[in-house]
């Protein structure tokens, strides 16, 4: 889950999320999900394909920021807040890229993050600043 703000994306963020992708998959992750936004869902899309995950995609109703990622995964188009829940119902570790390095409490992709704390999902988050964060979790492999 990230941002929509495409332009929001810091270098060190955009690094530190694919540096720990690649090291999810040598650890035998195969599968990535994203909620097919612009911005950092998009950016997610194309490096998980790029480096041989399995992508499914989870479309919001409004397509208003909607990146239209393809995908052989596609899950049916829901509200954002249902189609948070499913990513989290189906993930076994949550990566987010905030927009700002406080969390904030009207935004989606804070609200999936919260969904995954009550989830104990594990959770790694790429502030903007470069400081990662590792929630619910003490061997994430």
């Amino acid at each position: 889950t990230g941002t929509s703000r495409g332009h929001t994306l810091t270098g060190v963020q955009c690094n530190q999320f694919t540096r720990h992708l690649l090291i999810r998959r040598d650890f035998g992750y195969s599968i990535f999900r994203h909620g097919d936004c612009v911005g950092a869902d998009a950016m997610g899309h194309q490096l998980a394909v790029d480096f041989g995950f399995d992508v499914v995609v989870h479309p919001p109703e409004n397509p208003k920021l909607r990146a239209f990622c393809h995908s052989n995964s596609i899950m049916p188009v829901q509200s954002y807040r249902d189609r948070n829940q499913a990513m989290v119902n189906h993930c076994d570790v949550l990566f987010a890229l905030p927009s700002r390095n406080q969390e904030l409490n009207r935004s989606g992709t804070w609200m999936t993050v919260r969904m995954a704390r009550r989830a104990n999902i594990p959770i790694v988050i790429f502030y903007p600043n470069g400081l990662i964060v590792i929630e619910n979790e003490t061997t994430l492999f």
